[in-house]
């Protein structure tokens, strides 16, 4: 569990842990983190818990910007943000998209690339252009 939240930690929060062996020798601290989307497939099933607490631990780390996490829901229930406690609404951002039925493969593989993908000569960044172009590269 240690090396999991480890991994979570933003790259600031390693500042304050640096082993008394490394302050001795001039060896680069590297800092590091992953970042992780968990998704939760029937979301709406999770609203039944009781206190919600792990939809309310999940958004409120990802609110803090203490972790790099993103959480999202899939649910067929257009009616899920209401079954939300007070608090863990609170703690959700409030941004859902809502996807048409789709019955192909292909269908899902086109919204996803549709969605995903970043519209190049938006910014008007030069250095920009180049990292769109990659990302895009990288979803289709």
């Amino acid at each position: 569990m240690a090396s999991l939240l480890s991994l979570l930690s933003h790259p600031d929060d390693f500042e304050d842990r640096v082993e008394p062996i490394a302050m001795d020798v001039d060896l680069p601290t590297v800092k590091t983190s992953k970042s992780v989307v968990i998704i939760l497939d029937e979301f709406d099933l999770f609203t039944f818990h009781p206190r919600q607490t792990l939809l309310y631990n999940l958004f409120d780390i990802a609110q803090s910007k203490k972790a790099p996490i993103a959480v999202i829901g899939c649910s067929t229930r257009m009616d899920v943000v209401d079954c939300l406690e007070k608090r863990v609404k609170s703690r959700f951002s409030h941004r859902w998209l809502h996807v048409p039925s789709i019955r192909s493969l292909e269908g899902v593989k086109e919204v996803l690339e549709r969605t995903l993908c970043v519209n190049q000569g938006v910014t008007g960044a030069d250095e920009r252009e180049g990292e769109q172009g990659r990302w895009n590269h990288y979803i289709k």
